[in-house]
């Protein structure tokens, strides 16, 4: 049978539907909170609609968490409500133009949020802002406002301590300034007004514990009033005075996020360089792609490397920290548009990739394109999987699709064109990233050819004076094979040794750049092209129009291209020819980009750790295959798993938590201390079972109305330690908590075993007791 409650007992009431007034302004304070905290993220998506959004998640929330406070709903279940809300009505009002599977939650709606909800966090941060508020990715305002509401609206309505329910709205307003961006926004707005409501709400659920003589609730309304002028007041002095006001001083997570795009995976554009010349025979008279718009000898980005590693010069993917010029050295998700900080003229262009760029592996995932972008959108039947798989480097404005480009793709970049020559004044400026130790073979000629007096950059333009001057270009032609490709530490050393100063683009550029970034001075390698003006508008680049140049970084902030006849002879200077036989495979002077892995080799079973490798891989196989779950039980725990997982975490932190403090009091204090401490888990056992008493009556009084559960001669006993004669002795008090846990297990006896579930997984002996009933 269920255990009887009274009706004065503290917590129960007859189920009502109609909130109370009191209701009504925890749900508005709540959803004002959790708006203004979301506001936050104005400058993370591309218009108000996520704003709209979270609001409606918000209003949801205190609806879910009135229900949950009405039905008594357990604490540990609640969050599996606001977890049912999503799903039933997440697709229908955050999915926007483009729900799974229609406005009612289809398996296809309820799989998309659930990815969302577990992926979307690492997918927003990851993302370029602003976001588009048209994708998938606006459900995250979505849920915060449901959950942060929610929880706030289940805390204010079963607890009177007056702060309690703030921490949700303020985990709120803390989480979307973590999700945001560096660029301040609406920030101190937020902070203004956030505060006002806060210090505002405090204040009114403070009155709610006060016994009022006089005034009525226009006292009260004056009293909140005059505390929202006061508190207002106090946050905007406060907002000017707060150390870190300063966008740049602000900890995002997006500065400590590495996206998940494997650079090393793409091929360095600059390996097969020499296939764009003409002595290879390859690609040189090949159309790579055209560009409409394009002003005349603009130059075109294929893809910028800012890393060397001894091998290559790469892609840098860093985490998304500031590099030189404040952006993030790292390829990111694009949104909507690009926010860049370069300034020039715009202009838009239309690129159309050939068939020739599309089928060389080492560029046919780089996006060529002029100056900084702001959009770029894509048309064609891939349109949607580019768009997708789309990233964007801030700093080095390159731009690749993970998917790759194929013959005919077709896009349009709305681009800044800023001047990026180099000024005859040029100060470097900024700390170089590439490790000292990868070029320090190039230290050596450096000194030679340039002495250690005068600054860095008087010493790299000595350094490009005796390249230029010395130097001669070959492109590995006939006569001239024994001058490879390459420009790794081996071929780089070989071309700076005495009387071997003679290569192409990509040897002066990657010698020129590294002997820079061991001076100190910032610089890059760029692989673009530099084209000849078109007819109608149309530029058509060929390979031939390919090159390799440097960039170096500026005290303004700007990179600056270095022309190269400052550091490369002049394609006209050509070395001694010689005679040599005639090589077979004509193709050998174009070396293919660098496998990042190595290949297995046939010799490594033979080896004896080759084979015992070998043959522990079949062991485990087969002993996979005996032991494989079926399907439908592997389906099943990657979908009810975590949610289980979950429950479970906290059902069991909760006893964990009750033990712990019944172990305390039964061997804390002195024994009379401990005879109150007993009772005390006599009244914490009934308010678990859903039957409070207040603190304000004598333990008789409190036995009174637990009459059910037969615990009056326990609170005689403790009641003649504690106001009798003589003291307790520790046997005693040790065979009173014996008596105490013998009733606690007779107390749920009477129970259902859904009763008893509920009583030891609840909360409510967590929180603490008021002395005084709940007014209607």
């Amino acid at each position: 049978m269920s255990t009887p409650r009274s009706n004065s007992t503290r917590g129960w009431r007859p189920v009502s539907w109609r909130p109370r007034r009191r209701d009504y302004v925890d749900a508005g304070f709540l959803v004002a909170l959790t708006t203004v905290a979301l506001l936050t993220l104005r400058t993370t998506f591309s218009g108000p609609t996520f704003l709209v959004v979270g609001f409606i998640g918000a209003l949801l929330g205190v609806l879910l968490g009135q229900v949950g406070n009405t039905l008594r709903i357990p604490w540990v279940l609640t969050p599996l409500i606001f977890a049912l809300g999503y799903f039933i009505f997440g697709g229908a009002i955050a999915l926007g133009d483009d729900p799974a599977g229609g406005p009612l939650p289809t398996p296809a709606t309820v799989r998309e949020l659930w990815h969302l909800l577990g992926h979307g966090w690492s997918q927003l941060l990851t993302t370029l802002a602003p976001v588009t508020v048209s994708g998938p990715l606006i459900v995250l305002p979505f849920v915060i406002g449901l959950f942060s509401a929610g929880i706030g609206m289940t805390i204010a309505g079963r607890t009177l301590r007056v702060g309690v329910p703030l921490l949700a709205p303020v985990a709120a307003l803390f989480g979307a300034i973590l999700l945001g961006t560096a660029t301040p926004g609406t920030i101190g707005f937020v902070g203004i007004v956030f505060g006002a409501l806060a210090v505002g709400w405090v204040s009114l659920r403070g009155q709610r514990r006060i016994v009022q003589t006089h005034g009525g609730w226009v006292s009260r309304f004056a009293t909140a009033t005059v505390m929202l002028a006061v508190s207002a007041a106090v946050v905007l002095v406060g907002a000017a005075l707060w150390p870190g006001q300063r966008y740049d001083q602000r900890d995002i997570l997006r500065a400590h996020i590495t996206p998940p795009v494997d650079i090393s995976a793409f091929p360095s554009p600059l390996v097969g360089f020499r296939k764009y010349r003409p002595s290879a025979d390859q690609l040189a008279d090949q159309t790579l792609f055209t560009v409409k718009g394009l002003p005349a000898g603009y130059p075109i980005r294929i893809a910028t490397l800012d890393d060397y590693n001894g091998i290559v010069w790469a892609a840098r993917n860093a985490a998304a920290v500031p590099a030189l010029g404040g952006e993030p050295d790292t390829f990111q998700r694009v949104g909507s548009s690009i926010a860049t900080s370069e300034t020039g003229p715009k202009a838009t262009l239309q690129i159309t990739i050939g068939q020739a760029y599309a089928a060389a592996v080492d560029t046919n995932s780089w996006l060529p394109s002029a100056g900084a972008s702001e959009r770029i959108s894509f048309s064609g039947p891939d349109a949607d999987s580019h768009a997708d798989g789309l990233r964007y480097n801030l700093a080095t404005d390159s731009a690749l699709v993970v998917d790759r480009v194929k013959a005919g793709d077709t896009y349009t970049v709305d681009a800044v064109l800023p001047g990026s020559t180099l000024p005859t004044d040029a100060v470097p400026f900024g700390g170089t990233s590439i490790d000292p130790s990868v070029g320090a073979f190039v230290v050596a000629t450096m000194n030679r050819w340039a002495p250690s007096a005068g600054t860095p950059w008087d010493r790299l333009t000595a350094i490009g004076k005796y390249l230029q001057t010395n130097g001669y270009y070959s492109e590995g032609g006939p006569g001239e094979t024994q001058y490879l490709p390459g420009h790794s530490t081996g071929r780089l050393t070989a071309f700076l040794a005495a009387g071997g100063l003679v290569g192409d683009d990509e040897q002066y550029a990657a010698a020129y750049a590294l002997m820079a970034n061991e001076l100190g001075v910032p610089a890059r390698v760029v692989v673009g092209a530099t084209p000849a003006a078109g007819t109608d508008g149309t530029t058509v680049v060929q390979g031939r129009d390919v090159h390799v140049w440097v960039e170096v970084h500026l005290a303004n902030g700007t990179w600056a291209t270095v022309p190269q006849t400052t550091f490369m002879p002049p394609t006209s200077r050509k070395p001694n020819k010689q005679n040599q036989q005639q090589i077979e495979n004509t193709n050998s002077t174009v070396v293919p980009p660098p496998n990042t892995s190595r290949p297995p080799s046939s010799l490594d079973e033979f080896g004896q750790a080759g084979s015992n490798s070998f043959r522990r891989n079949q062991v485990n196989s087969t002993i996979h295959k005996h032991w494989q779950l079926p399907a439908f039980v592997v389906t099943f725990l990657s979908w009810a798993g975590p949610p289980i997982l979950l429950v479970l975490l906290v059902a069991g932190a909760i006893i964990s938590a009750k033990a712990l403090r019944r172990r305390r009091r039964r061997r804390s204090g002195t024994p009379a201390l401990r005879y109150a401490l007993g009772w005390r888990e006599i009244l914490d056992q009934a308010r678990d079972l859903g039957v409070a008493v207040h603190t304000g009556y004598t333990r008789r009084e409190q036995a009174d109305k637990l009459a059910v559960f037969a615990v009056r001669p326990l609170a005689e006993r403790a009641d003649g330690i504690l106001f009798g004669p003589q003291p307790a002795t520790s046997a005693e008090s040790a065979q009173y908590w014996s008596d105490v846990l013998r009733a606690r297990q007779d107390m749920v006896l009477g129970v259902s075993r859904w009763q008893r579930l509920k009583a030891r997984v609840s909360i409510r002996s967590l929180l603490p007791m008021t002395a005084y009933p709940r007014s209607k």
